[in-house]
This record gives structure tokens, C-alpha cells and sequence, in this order.
């Protein structure tokens, strides 16, 4: 086993002091992952005895409360699993670069009483942490990517990265290059300091469109197109290359106006638009208007749209345009390589959220042929199935 580098631990029950002593005995273990386990069990799994990893995940495959063992959500299991993760993470913080942790136990405060110099992607799935981040981003000097992949309580208060409260203008903050949050709220001081990020992601989660109302207390907001043009200007981003974000249907022209205006280096842009809450008619979505208003982005090379599009008699996952809205985008952003709209997806009830979301997309190649633009299905062969309908 000497040449043994990663262990990956899938079962429902902890691990024990037997596996933790065997793993120490691996002179090269650099990652442990810890799949679908709970800590059910009182004694210590001795964590402590392991050092010197780079790369630590703690994750499950479904953490909504419906698929999730229901004993672990009981508060002296949860507080048992903070406690022995920051007994295993703080063995390794000096050589730490990659961390995955659940959010409803992360412990930003604690672990900030560590000093994490080469940590540069941390992941938070799950549920939002109940404490903002910021105490330990200021000890993570390297960090560079920060993924907030989580739900929200219904009545829990605002989730912040960095909140006002906290404002520390001496303190020295990473270079966030890539920011993923599902929760974004309008006032947090972290969009002040994105203005070397190539990638932004504020799209909801669970996605509204695939999953059913039967999750009703776990959620997170979505902007309207006014809080989201000002979170993205308030960013000042110069060099962010792609954005995917999710808004609801009032306003989306301005919103995408504001991009065009603000990030000329755009390659990839995904929207999603949502039905407002009140009970009126969706606004119209102007395929045409949209895709001008795009067009002056020079590098914009990939676009992909939810749009929510209501057909009578069809469900919202039942209504995806056709390779001819696929072709009218093509003709007028002639950039293009590729555009992509949300698949109709029949009698989902599905409630997990993919890991890979890519079978949810109908994707059309672009391409143009003696000075006509067409496009082509990506499931199909790209030169014998060419379309220019």
C-alpha cells in the first residue's frame, strides 16, 4: 500500500480508530473522502492522527432532508460531526488545498482560529452554514474558488459570505477568481471583492424547474433582474469570462443589456428565467431583442437559456424551443459555437440535484457553410445531420 495516495470511506456508519490507524500507516495518503457516513457513534474516530492531506471531502449523494439518514440531522449527531471534522481538518491545515464540507456544519469561526496558506477551493454543499464565511477567508490566503452550493431554511435569516457587520477594511482578503452561490443576498460585502473573477454562478438550488413542490422547507431566493443587474455592477468584474445566473421573468432585457454593457470578455453566458411569484401572466421573452443585445459580445461563444417559455396545456420542464430559435439566435450572434436551451424533461419528480446537469440541455452546434449558418443537434452526427430551417 505504499503506493496508495487517496481513500474514499462509503459506508452509513463512521470511521473507526482501526481504519484511522491503518490509514497512517500509508506514507503517501494525500486525499480522504468520507461518502454517505453519519456519526452516529460516540467514540472518537481519532482524527487527529492524520496530517499532512491536501484533499479532504465529506459529502452524501442526496443531502435533501427526505433522502439524507433522518438520525443525522438529530443535534448531538450533528455537533458530533463538526466537532470530529475539525479534528481532521485541522491536522492538515498547512497543507490542505482542496475542502468539501456539509455547510450545516461547517465551522467558519472555529476553523479560522487556523491558518490555511495553501487551501484554494472550498465546496460547501448541503444546507447554508448559520455563520458567515469571512473569519475564515481571511485565513485562507491562496483560496482562489469558492463554491456555496446550498439550500436555505425557510425563516432562517440571510446567509452572507461577508456581512456588514464584519467589515474590516485592513483586513487582506484571497483573490476570488471563481465564486459559485446559491443564496446570494444583495447586501453582502463579497461582491466588492470579485473584480478578478473569470466565473460567476448565482443560480438557485434545488432548481425550480426540475423539482417538485413537495421540498417546501428547503429553498433559496431568486433575484429579480433589478437586484441582479445591481449585485453584477456593484461586482465589477473586467475580466469575467463566464456568468450563469437566474432571475425571475420581470426585466430580463435590462438585466441582459447590463451584461453586454459590463463584461466584454464574456465567452459563456447561462440564464435562467423564472415565473414571478405574483399571479400574472409570464412577460413576454423577446428572443430577438435578447440575442441583439448580446451580439456586440465579441468572445461570446457559448449560450445556453432556461427560458420558461409557457405553451397551454404543457408543463414549465415540457417547454424548450426548437432548432429554429436554436437557428434565429445563431443568425444574429454570429460568434456563436454552440446554444443550448433547458430539455424537456416528462414526469420528472426527480429531487436530486445531478452532479452533472449536462443531460438537462439540448445542445445545437453552430456552424457556418458557403455563408448560411447552421445548426446541429450535439447528439447527432455534426456534418450528416445539419439543419437550416
Amino acid at each position: 500500500m505504499t503506493s496508495v495516495t487517496k481513500c474514499i470511506y462509503k459506508r452509513t456508519s463512521g470511521p473507526d480508530k482501526t481504519l484511522v490507524e491503518a490509514l497512517t500507516t500509508i506514507p503517501l495518503l494525500t486525499s480522504f473522502e468520507l461518502v454517505d457516513t453519519t456519526f452516529q457513534r460516540a467514540q472518537n474516530p481519532g482524527f487527529n492522527l492524520i496530517t499532512g492531506l491536501t484533499r479532504v471531502a465529506f459529502r452524501f449523494s442526496d443531502y435533501w432532508r427526505n433522502h439524507t439518514p433522518a438520525d443525522r440531522w438529530d443535534l448531538a449527531v450533528m455537533q458530533r460531526e463538526a466537532y470530529y471534522l475539525w479534528v481532521l481538518l485541522s491536522g492538515s491545515a498547512p497543507t490542505l488545498e482542496y475542502v468539501e464540507i456539509p455547510g450545516e456544519t461547517a465551522c467558519p469561526e472555529e476553523m479560522s482560529e487556523r491558518y490555511w496558506p495553501r487551501l484554494r477551493h472550498l465546496v460547501l454543499h448541503g444546507v447554508v452554514p448559520y455563520r458567515p464565511l469571512i473569519p475564515l477567508l481571511r485565513q485562507a490566503p491562496s483560496l482562489c474558488i469558492l463554491d456555496v452550493q446550498c439550500v436555505h431554511e425557510t425563516n432562517s435569516p440571510k446567509f452572507f459570505i461577508y456581512p456588514e457587520s464584519h467589515f474590516d477594511g485592513a483586513a487582506r482578503m484571497p483573490v476570488i477568481r471563481s465564486l459559485t452561490l446559491t443564496n446570494p443576498s444583495l447586501d453582502d460585502r463579497i461582491f466588492h471583492y470579485l473584480s478578478d473573477a473569470h466565473y460567476l454562478s448565482f443560480a438557485p438550488l434545488p432548481t425550480p424547474r426540475y423539482y417538485s413542490d413537495e421540498i417546501s422547507l428547503l429553498y433559496t431566493p431568486i433575484w429579480n433582474a433589478t437586484q441582479a443587474t445591481a449585485a453584477l455592477l456593484c461586482s465589477r468584474v473586467p475580466h469575467l469570462t463566464e456568468l450563469r445566473i437566474s432571475v425571475l421573468s420581470d426585466g430580463c432585457l435590462e438585466l441582459v443589456q447590463a451584461i453586454s454593457e459590463s463584461f466584454p470578455l464574456l465567452k459563456v453566458l447561462e440564464l435562467h428565467r423564472y415565473p414571478t411569484t405574483t399571479p400574472t401572466s409570464p412577460q413576454p421573452f423577446d428572443v430577438r431583442e435578447v440575442s441583439l443585445a448580446l451580439a456586440s459580445l465579441p468572445r461570446l461563444t457559448e449560450l445556453r437559456l432556461d427560458l420558461n417559455i409557457e405553451h397551454e396545456g404543457a408543463l414549465p420542464w415540457e417547454s424548450h424551443p426548437s432548432q429554429r430559435t436554436a437557428l434565429l439566435v445563431s443568425k444574429i450572434i454570429q460568434q456563436l459555437k454552440s446554444v443550448s436551451f433547458l430539455r424537456g424533461v416528462q414526469g420528472v419528480r426527480e429531487r436530486r440535484v445531478p452532479q452533472d446537469d449536462s443531460a438537462y440541455w439540448e445542445k445545437y452546434n453552430v456552424f457556418w457553410e458557403e455563408g448560411e449558418v447552421r445548426v446541429s443537434p450535439e447528439d447527432l452526427d455534426f456534418l450528416n445531420y445539419p439543419y437550416n430551417v
